[in-house]
């Protein structure tokens, strides 16, 4: 859980102007989601996973401020739980909506849904990739959900990642034992990721079933192992749970509507830069609907 504590430690630290725009791309992206799995009517029953310290709170606050709902949160950290209870009455559009926020502590690497169809929406942003045996995840949200009801996940993008990893290996001038990408490409400074050739190797031949790489967020995070979600593999896992997958699109070529461009002050007209376009590239936008 180390890439948890270093991302909500840099949270509460000094931005760089590049991380900044990063999350504020980013965050119009899980906006778009959570508009998109919002039910039609006033009352609502929504599964935050994952949740943190609140960083989705506030989004979470936009998309159902005219809605009675009740948002049950899970995370694995009573603090990061307490804080987000603190953050989210505090804030000042909290008072203006109807939302009853409740808290689960829970290592949802093994976590069971008790309640079945509980839910009508849910989401799990940026934490997917790193419930060991995901699958056990995906069979109790759908145990979890209504029928009908859709989820809303993004997790990095494993056709990029693979990508990028073979255009790494075949750039290089001489062989190694260990291979980078992403911060020396396009001025990119933003995130870097290392990976073992044998681990890159072995995974391909199919010897080896997961493939680790070390993720880097300039000053924040350093060397976080994360595992690759094949986007087959899920989709065929979450078909299997009663799944339908209706949108799997990566982050970059995801439209931001005008109006909510305008809400967080994203300058459409400037378009995305190049270091911009390269660090959202590396997640994937899926929505999931119950059948």
């Amino acid at each position: 859980m180390k890439v948890r504590e270093n991302y909500n430690r840099h949270a509460r630290g000094r931005r760089s102007s590049r991380t900044a725009d990063h999350r504020l791309n980013l965050n119009a992206r899980k906006s778009v989601l959570l508009e998109k799995i919002k039910k039609d009517g006033k009352t609502h029953t929504h599964g935050n996973f994952a949740c943190g310290r609140g960083q989705d709170a506030l989004k979470i606050m936009h998309t159902f401020k005219n809605d009675r709902v009740d948002v049950h949160n899970f995370d694995f950290s009573d603090v990061g739980l307490d804080e987000f209870k603190s953050r989210s009455h505090k804030h000042p559009l909290s008072a203006a909506t109807h939302i009853t926020w409740k808290f689960n502590c829970t290592d949802l690497r093994d976590w069971e849904c008790e309640t079945p169809e509980m839910f009508d929406s849910a989401s799990c942003f940026l934490a997917f990739h790193y419930l060991n045996g995901s699958e056990n995840f995906l069979r109790n949200l759908a145990r979890s959900m209504k029928s009908g009801a859709s989820a809303a996940l993004v997790f990095p993008d494993s056709d990029f990642i693979l990508a990028e990893m073979r255009r790494a290996i075949e750039e290089s001038v001489e062989k190694k034992d260990y291979y980078a990408f992403g911060k020396d490409h396009d001025e990119n400074h933003l995130f870097n990721i290392f990976f073992s050739y044998d681990h890159y190797s072995a995974f391909n031949s199919g010897t080896e079933p997961k493939l680790t790489y070390y993720f880097s967020l300039e000053e924040s995070i350093s060397d976080v192992p994360e595992n690759i979600v094949l986007k087959e593999t899920f989709i065929e896992d979450a078909q299997k749970h009663g799944f339908e997958v209706t949108l799997c699109q990566n982050a970059s070529t995801m439209e931001i509507p005008d109006d909510l461009a305008a809400k967080m002050r994203i300058d459409k007209r400037r378009g995305l830069s190049k270091y911009e376009k390269y660090a959202l590239s590396l997640y994937l936008c899926v929505i999931i609907k119950k059948l």
